[in-house]
C-alpha cells in the first residue's frame, strides 16, 4: 500500500480539494480525515463563529468528501481529537461559555453521525488517550506526544488492517445506516412481485 499525504487545513479545505481534483480519489483506496484544521482555525478566532456553525460547516462538507470518497470506491476513515485540554480548567459548561473542548465535543458527534449514516470508521483518538491517561501524553490541546501518536498510529493501522488493504483481498464496504437501506430496497426491487392476479 502506497500513502500519499496531501496536507490541508479544514474540513471545507478537504471537500474543495476533492471535488475540485479528480485525481485525489482516483487512486486511493482510503482518505484519512481529521479535525486538527477546524479546530485551529477556531482556536485563531475566538468568537468569530460559534462551535454550533463549525458543527454545521463540518458536518457538510464531511458529507461532501464521504459522497466524492464513496463514488470512487474510495474508504474515509476519520480521526477525531482528545477533548482534554492541559491548560482548560474544569468549569461548569453553564457558564464557560464556547471553549475548545465544547467544539471537538461538537464536532466529534457528526464523525459519530457519519460513521452511524454513512459506514466510515473512526479512529477514536480521545479514547486511545483515556485508555492510558491523557496528561502524560498530551501537553496542550490537540498536540500529542511521541508515545500518543505512536499509539494514533497503531490504531489507524490496525483499522486498515481490518479492512483488508494490506492483505490482497478485497477491502470491507464501508455500509452506515445509508447503505443499508439501498441495499434492502435494491434487494426489494429484485424480488419477483408476488401476489394473486384477479382475471
Amino acid at each position: 500500500m502506497e500513502v500519499h499525504c496531501t496536507p490541508v487545513g479544514p474540513m471545507r479545505e478537504v471537500a474543495a480539494l476533492v471535488a475540485s481534483d479528480a485525481s485525489v480519489l482516483s487512486t486511493a483506496q482510503v482518505v484519512v480525515v481529521g479535525l486538527a484544521g477546524d479546530l485551529h482555525d477556531w482556536v485563531q478566532a475566538p468568537g468569530s463563529r460559534s462551535t454550533a456553525a463549525v458543527e454545521a460547516e463540518v458536518e457538510e462538507a464531511l458529507g461532501e468528501v464521504v459522497r466524492e470518497a464513496k463514488q470512487h470506491g474510495v474508504a474515509v476513515l476519520a480521526l477525531n481529537e482528545s477533548t482534554y485540554d492541559p491548560a482548560g480548567l474544569p468549569v461548569s459548561y453553564r457558564e464557560a461559555g464556547e471553549t475548545a473542548a465544547l467544539l471537538l465535543h461538537r464536532l466529534d458527534s457528526v464523525l459519530i453521525r457519519q460513521s452511524m449514516e454513512q459506514g466510515i470508521s473512526l479512529v477514536d483518538i480521545d479514547r486511545i488517550l483515556a485508555a492510558d491517561g491523557a496528561a502524560p501524553v498530551m501537553d496542550r490541546l490537540a498536540s500529542y506526544t511521541e508515545v500518543a501518536a505512536r499509539a494514533i498510529r497503531d490504531e489507524l493501522l490496525r483499522v486498515l488492517e481490518d479492512y483488508g488493504f494490506f492483505d490482497g483481498r478485497p477491502p470491507l464496504e464501508q455500509l452506515g445506516r445509508a447503505g443499508r437501506r439501498a441495499a434492502r430496497a435494491a434487494q426489494q426491487a429484485a424480488e419477483p412481485q408476488t401476489g394473486a392476479q384477479h382475471g
